[in-house]
């Protein structure tokens, strides 16, 4: 699919065999920490069981299919490497497969004996155990003045204001920037959003703040979410809200379950 890719490098090798896979990336690598470019490794590996507890891969797969891909399973296949070539005695390879075995099926037995948790914790580390968010501490009342401004120009402002009082504020999205190169921004109007919610920001905080992301919504909001919980204020743009929904396993599957994440700076401000 990115054969003709330009300037990539792409090399092929078996995945299930540890130490060819090892010596083609070894390859790649250097390829690249010699900046003659991107490199793609096409590794060659199996499906050891079937999709999910709902399929059968009996209904496509040929039972020689089957038996072909297990005997390429990487563990046995790298453990008989290892007695061929006296690396390790056939015994010491059952003892740690023993091992192994039992350290998970005790784990297992302990996780099952184990109490449920209380629902009295399902909040511990999710909110503030000390700051409450819904306090009269935390309202406002409006203060209005100046010109009516349309709801663009009151974002727009806002985030200039915002990212003028706290250098923590991050904002990029799709196409948020004045110019994807800023060398070039003396030379245009720029664009700062199909809103133009994000104009000027980019001149006026510099690129390190105000920056173009690749169209991957999942890749934005994930990034969001990761800055976030490294003490970061992102502000990520999903260009439309038609195209949320790529992201939507990261906030609905991955920012749900972080818990109780803080940095040595809001541990400072606490």
């Amino acid at each position: 699919m990115v054969a003709n890719y330009p300037g990539l490098h792409v090399e092929e090798c078996d995945g299930t065999d540890p130490l060819a896979s090892y010596a083609v990336l070894k390859s790649a690598a250097e390829y690249c920490r010699a900046r003659k470019g991107p490199a793609l490794v096409h590794a060659h590996v199996t499906r050891p069981y079937s999709h999910s507890l709902s399929d059968d891969e009996k209904l496509y797969k040929t039972a020689r299919q089957i038996e072909e891909d297990a005997h390429r399973d990487p563990i046995p296949k790298f453990g008989l490497f290892l007695v061929r070539e006296r690396i390790v005695e056939e015994k010491e390879l059952e003892k740690l497969e023993a091992d192994v075995d039992h350290e998970i099926r005790e784990a297992t037995d302990k996780a099952l004996r184990a109490e449920p948790p209380l629902k009295e914790c399902l909040l511990v580390n999710v909110y503030s155990p000390d700051v409450d968010a819904t306090s009269p501490r935390f309202e406002a009342v409006p203060q209005f003045s100046g010109e009516p401004r349309t709801m663009v120009e009151c974002v727009s402002a806002t985030l200039a204001d915002e990212m003028a009082r706290d250098e923590r504020v991050v904002v990029f999205g799709q196409d948020v920037a004045d110019n994807s190169h800023e060398d070039d921004l003396k030379h245009v109007k720029g664009k700062g959003g199909v809103f133009k919610a994000t104009v000027d920001l980019q001149r006026r905080f510099g690129s390190a703040r105000v920056f173009n992301a690749p169209i991957a919504e999942a890749c934005i909001v994930g990034s969001a979410i990761g800055m976030a919980a490294r003490g970061l204020k992102p502000v990520a743009e999903i260009q439309f809200f038609d195209y949320i929904w790529p992201a939507m396993m990261q906030l609905r599957n991955e920012l749900p379950v972080i818990r109780g994440v803080r940095t040595a700076r809001s541990r400072r401000q606490r």
